[in-house]
């Protein structure tokens, strides 16, 4: 016997959530999640709506409804990663406020998880970008994307100016290490963000 839908008040009116826009969203975000995972470890080229279908299991009908284009479906998934990313990173950086890592630390570990364990991902986001710069659909998607990056960072340097500074500081600094070989230690990421952080006195006194 199927199991009873529960239902909330509002405003004392009894309301059912909608099954059919719960399992919408669900298979989106299962296909956005397919699409990054094709795009980390096959790239760009390799992304289409069979492809992703596949990955998701899920029919590419599915796919094409809730993506009409694959710009749609791309600039989806560069949203999906950054908002992760800038999750990941407030995450760090409350631990840091809450005195339990240095600013140090945090950023550091932020950044050698994206040149290590996420390569693929960051590899990923960096293919959407470039096919951005020639796309207005999925170029606002990155646009906002930096932004919140930079957001979070103002919340520690309270001027827009150092906090988009930095952030393309720690973003070239990415690009340049996971473009080239050898890929920078653990030792050098950390050095690179101390002087950084130094920079715009950001550093605690014990960094």
């Amino acid at each position: 016997m199927p199991a009873a839908s529960r239902s909330v008040r509002t405003g004392g009116a009894e309301v059912r959530p909608d099954g059919r826009r719960l399992r919408g969203e669900a298979s989106r975000r299962a296909i956005v999640q397919a699409a990054i995972r094709v795009l980390s470890r096959d790239g760009l080229a390799a992304v289409t709506h069979r492809a992703v279908a596949t990955e998701a299991g899920v029919s590419v009908a599915l796919t094409t409804y809730h993506f009409g284009t694959l710009d749609d479906l791309l600039a989806a998934a560069l949203t999906e990663l950054s908002r992760a990313g800038a999750t990941r990173l407030a995450h760090g950086t409350d631990v840091a406020r809450a005195g339990e890592v240095s600013l140090l630390d945090a950023c550091s570990g932020h950044l050698i998880d994206l040149l290590g364990p996420r390569r693929g991902e960051f590899l990923a986001d960096l293919e959407i970008r470039m096919a951005a710069a020639r796309n207005a659909k999925i170029h606002s998607a990155a646009e906002r994307a930096d932004a919140g990056f930079v957001e979070l960072i103002d919340t520690f340097t309270r001027d827009r100016v150092s906090a988009h500074a930095i952030y393309v500081a720690i973003l070239g600094f990415a690009i340049v290490s996971v473009i080239t070989s050898p890929a920078p230690t653990e030792q050098e990421i950390r050095q690179f963000m101390r002087g950084i952080l130094a920079r715009y006195q950001l550093l605690d006194p014990t960094g």
